[in-house]
């Protein structure tokens, strides 16, 4: 989309008469690269909802001021590949087009119905279609025209050699009257069954008509190839190219909502026609063409133009006046504007000197004419009549009667000089320069940082009605100077969350308004510090400059252009009671030129006496008349255009029926045709979550694995970032359970879980039922094992117990009969010795002494010890024997060396052992007892012989 911006002076001639700014339009341009789809725009109309419907040689589009929507494909008939000549809205839900060899076409509800010779359609090219006065159809077609019963298309009562005369045109004027534009045979008005005809003959141009159109004032305007004709009554009147027309050829003529005349001719551009004055607008105005075809007013007065290859334009008139270079101004970027005492106006360029307008007069002051400098920055009063005006590299003059009578060099100043103040009468004047520098009566003296200034990049000055200097920095906040030169700086520690200031404003009751680059706009009131930002409704955070109008709201100017709101409304929010703040913009879109390189210059706008308030921008000086300021900007309406579930368009018109998928696009607009890309749209899905979504400019919300249940789909719209949303426009949506999600199927499952389980349960009470059984057996086997294993083990024990007791017994006896045994062996050879020595005495004494008898008891004393020993013995044989190494040998010499005396006589003892003969393992008690029965035998001859060999026994013989 392209923009132009066109000034169409009311007044012929040369001068510009400031004090009554020119008519000021804006052209927009869209042609097949914004979206339309053709270049060649044949009608256009507006339907109920505000979308704008664009017919081309291409197919139709629907246009919401932000994008084209082109209808394709609708059942069997694609209309990107139709040419179509007319386009006509019928009610909400039904659009109307002519073709070019296809008959009518209506397109409602995704169908279309097509009308041709059946119908009544005399002929297949259809040329026009217009709804009259009563709300009647009409056509007009190369075979004439019909009306629309609801069926079929009816001939109006027109004279048989009229009838079939094609027309290019039917118009119903105020008075009732029907006039068709006829091919061949003028102009015919139909009043009832009269027809009255306008012809070659009584002063038409031509017998071909294109147009027709009726003035505010009952004139009727006939477009012909060779001019218009006016008529009036009975009186026809042509105007013609020597009437101030460019060209003769007039396609298409309209009277807008003020009366003016608009006609769009074949190569001649777009002509105004307004209080007898022709006025032209051509391409090298900002058309995109000469060739123009179709001409429609919308709802806002804007004037659509269609061309011949030349897309799409639109001319709305400038809410703005803009006193640019056409207006005298020099071509240069404006830094500042003032109006001094006298009402003048002073306007700063930068680069083409000082402007001055004064009684409709634009007179330029540069260096030529004597300025230091023609880069001016700044412009303030001074003593009487005279003004200051600071440069940017020759610091600052002052100027009488246009010539300079004082000048501070840079080197004394700096540079540039952004911002002048003047304390009046013999007061000191004070610059923004390098620093804050006062001059008084030829002295110049510079204020220092270290008094408490808050640093030396000083922006805006301003003197109150008290005598105090307030002074804003960038970077180092906002500083006072009271009228006693005692110096008060506001910073971050006070609530001024931003330094970086741009702008201040100080109203009526004494509030100063603080712009700042960055933070947004700060409030002070008393020793308060408040702020707004884009969080609070505004449109941006960078406020180059703060102007107050005469009806109590605030113009804040950014980069974006200006913004205009209610001061009552910015109290309300800083004071924490208000909403969101309502906010107008004014930006390209509206006329006003670029604002982003005008900051830091001042004043950069001013309020004149007349209430206007003018603006110092890039490309002019920007003029607002508040009183024609609406304080809201209108709500757009939203609406649903596509429903795509799964990814499939279902029709809008379905969405109360049971969709077949879970995920959901939801497709909308806002018809806004002025300023469409500035539209914000907000949505929510009541079912899902009841919180309005901020999409932006975004025109489709999309929804993911919905569950089943009913839905509300709401969205709103707002014209512009930060403005209230208009009516909310609502669906209703039906997602249906799949059967395994419907209530039977969830209680046919909890049934047949409940039986499953009842059913598990029993065979689980069975099973287990069964498992007890098998275990009360498997326990009976396993007790009764037990019960076999407890006796054995009890009679194992009982065994054990009484094997324990036999061993211990045997023990006990074993242990006894060795001792009695030791005893008994010991005691036996003690008796040995004993009967040895008796028998020795018996010897010696003869019979019948006393003391042989003695000796004999003795002896038969000792013979019945040695039986008891020797049945002590032989008791004592069934304990164990002590093994220990025995020396055979010795203990055989000893043997029979103590029974010597007692061994019968005629035993003959012999000892055979060999030399070293080895010790032997034994009992020596056993060896003894062994060794006394050998010896003690009766008679014989006893051998007693060792002989080593191998084994573990020995043998004695």
């Amino acid at each position: 989309m392209t923009v132009a911006w066109v000034l169409l002076a009311l007044i012929l001639g040369a001068k510009v008469v400031t004090a009554q700014p020119p008519t000021r339009l804006i052209v927009d341009t869209w042609r097949v690269e914004d979206g339309l789809p053709q270049n060649t725009v044949t009608d256009i109309a507006q339907d109920a909802r505000g979308y704008l419907w664009v017919a081309t040689r291409k197919g139709l589009a629907r246009f919401d001021g932000a994008q084209f929507r082109p209808i394709g494909r609708i059942g069997d008939v694609d209309l990107s590949n139709v040419r179509l000549t007319a386009v006509l809205p019928d009610g909400d839900d039904a659009i109307w087009v002519g073709t070019y060899g296809h008959g009518v076409m209506r397109l409602r509800d995704g169908h279309v119905e097509t009308f041709g010779a059946a119908q009544g359609v005399p002929h297949q090219v259809i040329w026009g279609l217009v709804r009259d006065r009563t709300g009647r159809i009409w056509l007009s077609t190369s075979a004439g025209a019909r009306v629309f019963d609801g069926t079929r298309w009816q001939p109006p009562p027109l004279p048989s050699d009229l009838a079939s005369d094609g027309v290019n045109a039917v118009y119903q004027s105020r008075d009732g009257l029907l006039w068709l534009a006829t091919s061949r045979h003028g102009l015919l008005r139909v009043d009832g069954t009269q027809v009255r005809q306008y012809s070659v003959e009584e002063g038409l141009p031509s017998a071909l008509v294109t147009a027709v159109a009726e003035t505010p004032d009952g004139i009727i305007w006939a477009a012909t190839p060779h001019g218009v004709a006016r008529i009036v009554g009975k009186t026809v009147t042509t105007l013609t190219v020597a009437d101030g027309m460019p060209v003769e050829r007039i396609l298409q003529v309209m009277a807008d909502r003020q009366g003016v005349l608009w006609m769009a001719t074949h190569g001649g551009g777009l002509v105004r026609y307004d209080g007898g004055v022709f006025q032209i607008l051509r391409r090298a105005d900002g058309l995109s063409t000469d060739y123009l075809i179709s001409l429609f007013e919308d709802r806002e007065g804007a004037l659509w133009v269609g061309t011949l290859s030349g897309g799409l334009n639109r001319l709305a008139s400038g809410a703005r006046a803009l006193l640019d270079r056409r207006a005298g101004l020099p071509p240069f970027p404006i830094t500042t504007v003032y109006q001094d005492h006298r009402g003048t106006y002073w306007i700063g360029t930068y680069g083409g000197g000082l402007v001055q307008i004064a009684d409709g007069q634009v007179r330029r002051l540069s260096r030529a004419e004597g300025l230091p400098s023609d880069a001016i920055t700044s412009i303030a009063a001074g003593p009487g009549t005279s003004l200051w005006v600071g440069t940017n590299g020759a610091g600052a003059f002052r100027l009488e009667g246009n010539r300079v009578i004082d000048h501070l060099e840079a080197s004394v100043l700096g540079s540039p000089v952004r911002m002048i103040e003047f304390a009046g009468g013999d007061g000191p004047v004070w610059f923004a320069g390098n620093g804050l520098i006062r001059y008084e009566r030829g002295v110049v003296s510079r204020v220092p940082t270290a008094g408490g200034l808050g640093n030396n990049e000083v922006r805006v000055l301003h003197l109150d009605r008290h005598g105090h200097l307030w002074i804003a920095t960038h970077g180092g906040g906002l500083s006072r100077i009271d009228r006693h030169g005692a110096i008060r700086t506001w910073g971050t520690r006070d609530g001024l969350t931003n330094l970086f200031l741009t702008s201040m404003h100080h109203d009526d009751a004494g509030t100063i308004w603080i712009g700042s680059y960055g933070g947004g706009l700060f409030r002070l009131r008393g020793d308060r510090l408040t702020q707004v930002t884009t969080r609070d409704g505004l449109p941006e955070d960078v406020i180059f400059d703060v102007m107050q109008d005469d009806i109590g709201r605030l113009w804040l100017t950014g980069t974006g252009g200006m913004c205009v709101v209610k001061i009552a409304d910015v109290h309300s929010r800083m004071d924490g009671a208000g909403p969101l703040l309502s906010v107008t913009r004014y930006g390209r879109a509206d006329g006003v030129p670029g604002t982003d390189g005008t900051g830091g210059n001042q004043p950069l706008s001013l309020l004149a006496r007349d209430g206007r308030l003018w603006f110092a921008t890039v490309d002019g000086v920007v003029i607002f008349d508040p009183n024609e300021i609406a304080d809201s900007v209108e709500r757009p309406s939203a609406f649903v255009d596509d429903l795509f579930v799964n990814k499939h368009a279902v029709p809008v018109a379905a969405a109360a029926r049971p969709l077949t998928g879970r995920t959901l696009d939801v497709g909308f607009s806002a018809p806004q045709l002025k300023a469409g890309g500035l539209v914000q749209y907000q949505y929510r899905l009541i079912g899902l979550d009841d919180t309005w979504v901020d999409n932006g400019s975004r025109r489709i919300a999309s929804f993911t694995n919905l569950a089943p249940g009913t839905y509300r789909f709401e969205v709103r719209a707002a014209a512009r970032p930060g403005a209230t949303a208009g009516p909310v426009q609502a669906i209703e949506l039906s997602v249906p359970a799949r059967f395994y999600e419907t209530t039977w199927f969830a209680v046919a499952t909890a049934v047949s879980v409940i039986l499953l389980a009842i059913g598990l349960a029993q065979a689980r009470f069975t099973r287990m039922q069964r498992r007890q059984q098998a275990l009360e057996v498997v326990i009976a086997q396993r007790t009764a094992v037990l019960r076999h294993e407890m006796s054995e083990r009890a009679r194992i024990d009982a065994e054990g117990r009484a094997l324990d007791e036999r061993m211990q017994e045997a023990q006990r006896l074993d242990s006894l009969g060795l001792l009695a045994g030791g005893v008994a062996h010991d005691f036996n050879n003690l008796l040995v010795g004993v009967l040895s020595e008796a028998s020795l005495a018996l010897g010696e004494l003869p019979p019948g002494t006393p003391a042989r008898q003695h000796v004999e008891r003795i002896e038969r004393a000792a013979v019945r010890a040695s039986e008891l020993t020797t049945q002590m013995l032989a008791y004592s044989g069934r304990g164990r024997f002590i093994i220990v190494p025995v020396a055979l040998e010795d203990l055989v010499r000893e043997l029979t060396d103590l029974l010597a005396s007692v061994l019968n006589r005629g035993i003959t003892v012999t000892l055979d052992f060999p030399p070293d003969s080895p010790l032997i393992a034994g009992d020596p008690t056993q060896v003894r007892q062994v060794v006394e029965v050998a010896v003690r035998s009766h008679g014989g001859r006893v051998t007693v012989r060792s002989t080593p060999v191998e084994g573990t026994s020995f043998t004695l013989w």
